[in-house]
């Protein structure tokens, strides 16, 4: 597991300290985009400025990428390594030219109940027409809506 780990720091250019490989194994656990807080509660004998600035790393070298979900805090996203080199959708292909942080984010849904962030991985942002010249820095794509589970309890209330 950390060799697995190691090959895909190396690959993406980021040091494999004993920190960088114990906040990643936490990372890979988690199953939604999570926050700053969030990890900071899960790893709570870690300095908190050690993981701000791994997360910041972490995004910085495409591990991670950021999203707003309307929370009123920062999430994190695991950028799966197919995800990076599954890209090659044509509408894409600018995109993943000139921006392939860009280019291979994904959707996510927003359970408003819950306040719950769920990625749908299977889901590429759809292309934009943007305006002659215009550089694409980033993307959000967020679906609002009520998820499954509190749809249920809503049910049975």
């Amino acid at each position: 597991m950390t060799n697995q780990i190691e090959s895909l720091f190396k690959h993406y250019g980021v040091r494999p300290t004993a920190m960088r490989l114990f906040i990643w194994k936490q990372i890979e656990q988690t199953e939604h985009p999570f926050s700053l807080g969030d990890m900071e509660l899960w790893l709570d004998t870690v300095d908190k400025s050690t993981i701000f600035r791994t997360l910041t790393l972490f995004e910085e070298q495409g591990l991670l990428h950021s999203l707003d979900d309307g929370s009123g805090q920062k999430k994190y996203c695991r950028c799966d390594v197919a995800e990076v080199c599954s890209c090659h959708q044509h509408q894409h292909e600018h995109y993943h030219a000139m921006q392939p942080h860009i280019a291979c984010k994904h959707v996510h849904a927003y359970c408003t109940k819950c306040q719950r962030t769920f990625c749908i991985r299977t889901e590429r942002i759809p292309l934009v027409g943007v305006p002659q010249g215009f550089e694409v820095t980033d993307i959000n794509y967020v679906v609002r809506g009520i998820c499954a589970e509190c749809q249920k309890n809503k049910l049975t209330m």
